[in-house]
């Protein structure tokens, strides 16, 4: 049965639209308002340590670097730090561990922080700072009331193996050639390609999410060398 009268998000607003659908796939991040309007439930997973991001101009790397502009990732024991280039003129956003003890000037500790990863690396304008706890989630469905939920909507992982858009994108790809069988032959099983997609995914997240806690506690263990990509 189609659904009517939907609210989707646009440009950081909710829109009403009257259409009729067939299916609704929602894509709309780990907030996911259409996750949230319909009561679908998540169940979530926090890391027991703290992690930052900001941003910040950061020179003298490029030894660090196999070419300029790449994305680093650098780890010692129970410590790590990442670097992703926001634009060409060294402006990359930073996170890591919060392992820093001096909160009352947290500018300078990052910047040692840098420096101990990177030395003799200049860091600048440094802005942005947020702490947080990492964390993973899996929905408790991954379709209800003809919304199939994709990617991030769907499920998160800890940021380590990029299992993140790559699952995604998997998921999209599959779906999509499960609704186009359906919508191009009626006689098809609509309800068997709902099982199928949630029964595969569900299986593959948890299996995945696995790997990446496996990852993350390999990481903070050991000191690994660098990544670059």
């Amino acid at each position: 049965m189609p659904i009517k009268n939907f609210i989707l998000e646009k440009n950081d607003a909710l829109q009403r639209v009257d259409d009729d659908f067939t299916f609704t796939v929602a894509a709309d991040g780990r907030n996911s308002s259409i996750r949230n309007s319909v009561g679908i439930d998540i169940q979530e997973i926090k890391d027991t340590e703290l992690s930052f991001s900001c941003d910040a101009y950061i020179h003298n790397i490029q030894s660090y670097q196999k070419h300029p502009g790449t994305m680093l990732q650098l780890s010692k024991s129970k410590d790590r730090l990442i670097l992703v280039p926001i634009s060409d003129d060294n402006f990359y956003r930073a996170s890591g561990s919060w392992t820093i003890k001096d909160n009352n000037d947290p500018e300078n500790s990052i910047r040692k922080k840098i420096n101990t990863f990177l030395v003799n690396s200049d860091v600048s304008n440094i802005s942005n700072i947020t702490v947080y706890k990492l964390s993973s989630h899996l929905s408790d469905t991954f379709f209800s009331n003809n919304i199939f939920l994709v990617g991030d909507c769907a499920q998160t992982f800890f940021p380590n193996g990029g299992l993140g858009l790559n699952t995604g994108i998997e998921q999209a790809y599959f779906l999509a050639k499960e609704i186009t069988q359906i919508m191009q032959n009626p006689t098809l099983s609509r309800e068997l390609s709902i099982k199928r997609y949630e029964e595969t995914w569900r299986q593959e997240v948890l299996k995945r999410q696995k790997t990446s806690i496996e990852i993350k506690e390999k990481i903070s263990a050991k000191s690994f060398p660098r990544f670059t990509y």
